[in-house]
């Protein structure tokens, strides 16, 4: 069986490191911005441009400066603490629901979509599915024996997760009032219980005073690196969201093919084992209830949040993640070849979305602007570049570092590249599409195409002039009609940089 389980932690980390060669996106080229610098420009950075807590940043910080800088330096720190969640969840499970369970677990975190995503990616939510992961096994723990050491290890993990992510409180606050029924309800243990939960809390205080003020200025500097002169777009903790959004979230991740047939599915096996699990009285059982009762208040403010219209999203689950797949695995491992149908079906389902949104760049959740930046090569004179995705700006500035974002009227360029990205509800670029499609308006008179450059998420256009010509884009009357489209000016000899 721990030869059968190292293969699956072997299998599952070469996934996710393999994964890191993909683009960035708008959020990690934040990240990257925060941690270039020093620590306390990093620490600065954090409290005034995110909307988390800092523990993540510092520890990309650290690794920044023992790995390196480039972007799949930065994001081994994710693929890492992926990895790392795979084994946990088999030591835990083993603990816990004995050794089948075991390894019906850990192949289920090994290919996950929604964890594969994370752990390849340059944000928090990688480490903080670990951390909460051990936070709950020392729950499990202090439930059983709440003496000092447990509780002190349930402690720790507890107050790194919610500074490591807010939304990591809907893990550790059912746990704490789980420890604190449970003391009352022993009458024993009693003061060392309130010191381990009043020392979270305490360790918490802090962040009530960051979170308010993070909610005032991240998002007024957020917005100018999406907006243009032209159009402004608002981003605020207020968002409209869904109940199925929020599900096809925590279940898939941001990409992949037929979503919603996909949470269903996953969905509807985990009715299944739940039913399986009340059939079966044995003496984990009284474990098992205490992750169902530890998921339910999470869900409940979940659908509270969604009803008032505050940005909440799946990934914000993840820390429910060990729970929720602890008493599946056990139910689905305890149902003789039914749960190890399931459990085929199950990993082949996400096995095929994990691998489909990899391999298939339309399916994924990241814009190639990785790629689209390549195509550009190195600039013979200088040159404006119109994207038509604003969330895709700051990644290209990111990989080439010399441009600059244009906000003038007017550009005076003997050279114009037109990138097409996919923007939301429209096509991806095919061999009958072309920038202008996406919104560009008459081409100024002097420019003639001459190269066109097609990826397999990106289509550039080429344009040059022997003389310099003006080219208006704000949109009154000018080559670019829609408001979206933003634009960098590179100067001559710019090129990718080492990101």
């Amino acid at each position: 069986m721990l030869g059968a389980a190292a293969l699956i932690v072997v299998a599952g980390g070469a996934i996710r490191f393999v994964a890191l060669s993909t683009s960035i996106w708008f959020d990690e080229s934040v990240s990257v911005r925060d941690v270039n610098g020093s620590f306390g420009q990093m620490l600065h950075r954090v409290v005034n441009h995110e909307a988390s807590p800092p523990f993540y940043f510092i520890c990309l910080w650290i690794w920044r400066q023992l790995v390196g800088s480039t972007a799949v330096d930065l994001r081994t720190l994710s693929a890492l603490a992926g990895t790392l969640t795979i084994a946990l969840a088999f030591c835990v499970a083993r603990r816990r629901i004995g050794q089948r369970a075991a390894l019906v677990l850990a192949v289920c975190v090994a290919v996950s979509p929604v964890l594969i995503y994370y752990s390849t990616e340059m944000r928090m939510y990688g480490l903080l599915v670990l951390i909460t992961g051990v936070g709950f096994e020392a729950f499990l723990r202090s439930s059983e024996a709440p003496n000092s050491r447990n509780l002190s290890l349930w402690a720790g993990p507890s107050l790194l997760a919610v500074w490591t992510q807010y939304y990591a409180a809907l893990a550790v606050a059912p746990e704490a009032a789980w420890l604190i029924a449970l003391a009352w309800q022993r009458r024993s243990r009693w003061r060392g219980t309130l010191v381990a939960v009043g020392g979270v809390a305490v360790g918490g205080l802090p962040l009530i005073y960051l979170i308010l003020y993070q909610a005032r200025h991240a998002w007024a500097y957020g917005e100018p690196l999406v907006s243009s002169a032209w159009q402004r777009i608002p981003l605020s903790i207020h968002y409209s969201s869904s109940l199925a959004s929020v599900a096809e979230e925590a279940v898939v991740g941001p990409g992949g093919p037929a979503r919603a047939l996909v949470t269903v599915l996953t969905v509807l096996i985990g009715v299944v084992a739940v039913g399986l699990l009340l059939r079966h009285r044995q003496t984990t059982k009284g474990q098992l209830t205490r992750a169902f009762y530890l998921i339910a208040p999470a869900l409940l403010a979940v659908e509270v949040l969604v009803y008032l219209h505050i940005l909440v999203e799946g990934r914000y689950l993840l820390p429910l993640w060990l729970p929720v797949g602890l008493a599946t695995s056990y139910a689905l491992a305890s149902a003789g070849r039914l749960g190890l149908g399931l459990t085929g079906v199950l990993v082949c389902l996400w096995a095929g979305v994990g691998m489909v949104s990899l391999a298939i760049p339309k399916f994924g959740a990241r814009d190639d602007t990785l790629g689209a930046a390549r195509s550009l090569g190195v600039a013979a004179t200088d040159r404006l570049i119109a994207i038509n995705e604003p969330w895709d700006v700051l990644p290209f500035e990111e990989y080439r570092p010399q441009t600059i974002a244009d906000t003038r009227s007017v550009v005076r360029v003997r050279e114009l590249d037109v990138v097409a990205m996919p923007l939301g509800g429209e096509p991806f670029p095919s061999e009958h599409q072309r920038p202008s499609s996406l919104g560009a308006g008459v081409r100024p008179k002097g420019l003639r195409l001459v190269q066109v450059i097609r990826g397999s998420t990106f289509l550039v256009e080429r344009f040059v002039a022997s003389t310099p010509v003006s080219i208006r884009v704000d949109g009154q009357g000018s080559a670019f009609t829609a408001s979206y489209w933003r634009f960098l000016n590179e100067p001559a000899g710019g090129h990718i940089g080492a990101l």
